[in-house]
């Protein structure tokens, strides 16, 4: 069986980088699906790089969508939303091979929801993946899917993006990193189910 695993943001421990937050959208700001927004992607030992990033949509979807994994017993009743987005490098370091993430989602009460993940098994879950672009230079653009549980009778309201942060001692964390504290976010808006059509047979 294939295995459904929380995640939570890597935390970077590294070197100074140069921070250059005033290229970046402000910390707590608030759009909507398909807006796009200036944030910072840290590099490991690296520079914050702006990249120009956009939540396209925010899908619900079917717990049995997982039927071939093996769901935690807290999440039975879930229901899986597949936050769409894509981003383009706006800085001069090349990102190939990184992964974006740093995502997270809050239900209609403000409870924080940490994504999701699909391991193991021969088939890999082909309906949302957030994979590392093979190429990422300036200007080039990439897209990714990240999978969120939502509990039974929850609802996904927004979804957050707030990067990692690199611990310095002696600096304000909080300071240098401020969206890590207060993510730039997108609402969901309206979402809809899909349903089923009715096929209507010609009369005789």
């Amino acid at each position: 069986m294939f295995k459904i695993l929380s995640t939570l943001s890597i935390l970077t421990l590294a070197t100074a980088g140069t921070v250059q937050a005033q290229e970046f959208v402000a910390a707590g700001t608030e759009l909507s699906a398909g807006q796009e927004a200036t944030v910072p992607f840290l590099i490991p030992n690296g520079p914050e790089v702006p990249i120009a990033l956009t939540i396209t949509e925010i899908e619900p979807g079917d717990i049995a969508d997982l039927g071939n994994f093996e769901i935690p017993s807290g999440y039975k009743d879930a229901r899986p939303y597949y936050v769409r987005f894509t981003y383009t490098n706006e800085g001069d370091e090349d990102l190939s091979n990184y992964q974006v993430a740093g995502f997270v989602a809050f239900d209609a009460d403000g409870t924080e929801l940490m994504p999701s993940m699909t391991m193991g098994g021969s088939e890999p879950f082909t309906a949302c993946q957030n994979t590392a672009p093979a190429e990422l230079a300036n200007g080039q653009s990439h897209e990714g899917c990240v999978l969120f549980l939502v509990p039974a009778e929850g609802e996904l309201a927004s979804v957050g993006y707030r990067g990692n942060y690199r611990f310095e001692e002696g600096k304000d964390t909080e300071a240098d990193f401020p969206i890590y504290y207060d993510p730039v976010l997108w609402t969901a808006g309206e979402t809809s189910t899909k349903t089923k059509g009715t096929v209507v047979a010609p009369a005789n």
